[in-house]
Parts: C-alpha cells; sequence; structure tokens
C-alpha cells in the first residue's frame, strides 16, 4: 500500500469514551439516581439499605452484558428525550432478598434461587417502577 492510500479503520476495534465534561455529567446523574433509589426503595424495605455507585466505563458494555447473572432478572429502559438503552440486572438471589425484605422476612444468609411467585413478582415490578421514577426525576 502506498502512503497516498488510507489504511482501512475499524471503528468497532476500540469502544470510543466520553469526553471527560459528559463522563461528569454522566456521574452527576447516576450519583443523583442512586440517591433518590435509596431513598425510594427505603418506604419498601424493612431494613435499612445503602446504595453506592460503582465504576462506570462507558466503553464497557459488551463485557458487562457478558458477565449478567444468571439466572437473573432485568429491566431494560428507554432513557432520554432521543432513547438510548439501557439495562438494570439483579441476580436472583438478591432480587429474592430484596422480596423477602419487602415481606418483612429478611433472610440471614442468601436465599436458594427459585421461581418468584405471581406476588413475589409483582413486588419486583414496583422496585423496578422505583428505579425507573428515579432515573425519570433525576434527568437533567
Amino acid at each position: 500500500m502506498s502512503q497516498t492510500e488510507a489504511s482501512p479503520f475499524n471503528i468497532f476495534s476500540q469502544a470510543p469514551r466520553l469526553t471527560s465534561d459528559a463522563d461528569a455529567a454522566l456521574m452527576a446523574w447516576q450519583g443523583t439516581v442512586t440517591s433518590m433509589l435509596q431513598e425510594n426503595w427505603q418506604s419498601l424495605l424493612g431494613t435499612d439499605i445503602g446504595i453506592s455507585l460503582g465504576t462506570t466505563d462507558s466503553s464497557a458494555a459488551i463485557t458487562a452484558v457478558n458477565e449478567l447473572a444468571d439466572p437473573g432478572y432485568a429491566a431494560r429502559l428507554q432513557i432520554g428525550p432521543e432513547p438510548f438503552p439501557s439495562l438494570f440486572a439483579f441476580s436472583s438471589r438478591m432480587i429474592l432478598l430484596l422480596v423477602n425484605d419487602m415481606l418483612g422476612t429478611p433472610c440471614e444468609e442468601w436465599p436458594e434461587v427459585r421461581d418468584l411467585t405471581a406476588v413475589e413478582t409483582s413486588m419486583v415490578e414496583l422496585l423496578l417502577g422505583e428505579i425507573t421514577r428515579a432515573i425519570s426525576h433525576a434527568w437533567p
């Protein structure tokens, strides 16, 4: 190939990162969502709960999807005025732990994985609805 020819560029070889301003805005928004969600869930759960923001890496979506708990529960949301897909996922054990707490029977150990009852499914929908509400209220 001569130097005048352009070498092909693979746009998928390196995932783009957010600019520092966009990353700061994302972190601030996620921090607000986390605080609101903790407050909203506190009213539903029988015990104190702490929710904190973990590491954020906008370029690691494939890695995150590959690490999802299986079995698990998730909600796919479209966020923002120009919707972008987002996924909120929990392991089955975490969901069962939260549901047991809502029922006033907190677990001392991780619960065994099992299917949810109809009532438990409704309770999970309520918890996931609170995620949606926190995201909506915190949207810049």
